[in-house]
């Protein structure tokens, strides 16, 4: 969180999130980071019909959860796409 707020021209990443993250290694980071971005993605879900995902360094597991979440929280438009 630090290095994307910091280096990553146009990413801020609020004080609250960056604190929650900060210190955080292994399987408990990755456990909030996913907290983390199912909280963003559920914002964003409810304004937009869908979101882009980057797989952070190559972790495509990481990837792979959040969109089995993805799709498990939005079970219409799973559907509708399903059928289309």
């Amino acid at each position: 969180a630090e290095f994307l707020h910091n280096e990553v021209p146009g990413i801020s990443i609020p004080d609250e999130v960056r604190e929650r993250i900060r210190g955080k290694e292994g399987a408990e980071g990755e456990k909030i980071g996913l907290e983390v971005a199912r909280q963003v993605a559920g914002e964003l879900l409810s304004h937009f019909r869908g979101v882009y995902l980057i797989t952070p360094f190559l972790r495509y597991e990481l990837t792979a959860q959040l969109c089995r979440w993805v799709r498990a929280s939005q079970p219409a438009a799973a559907a509708a796409r399903a059928g289309a």
